[in-house]
């Protein structure tokens, strides 16, 4: 058995980035976010448009809450985690951290996938 102050562990945490949906309703979009609604649309609700994309991104997938990178930060950081970095899906500098993320293989568009999704790691004890 461990003590709070002997604990040690790693997480790794992959969520969809608020960041990337907040200007999916912006006038001047890039081929990728095009590209982002027209499979949105397509997959999910082919009757309707942009500013649907964002409650379908966050209530199709059953999320409850979207965190940012500095939301994240702040709760691993509460939380006693240290050494808190980003990704994209399937990057880490852990070799056992790398390539973990099924969600672009469960959707079948990694693409879509490395798009949409934010990947935070932090240590415990490390």
């Amino acid at each position: 058995m461990f003590s709070r102050s002997e604990a040690r562990g790693r997480v790794r945490i992959a969520t969809p980035d608020p960041q990337v949906l907040l200007v999916l309703h912006s006038t001047g979009k890039t081929d990728a976010q095009r590209n982002y609604i027209e499979w949105a649309i397509a997959r999910f609700m082919p009757e309707v448009r942009e500013c649907k994309d964002v409650n379908n991104f966050f209530r199709a997938s059953g999320h409850r809450f979207l965190y940012d990178q500095k939301t994240l930060h702040h709760a691993l950081h509460t939380s006693g985690f240290r050494n808190i970095k980003f990704y994209k899906p399937g990057d880490s500098e852990d070799p056992m951290l790398k390539d973990l993320e099924s969600h672009g293989r469960e959707i079948s568009e990694e693409d879509i996938n490395q798009f949409e999704t934010i990947v935070v790691e932090g240590g415990k004890g490390n």
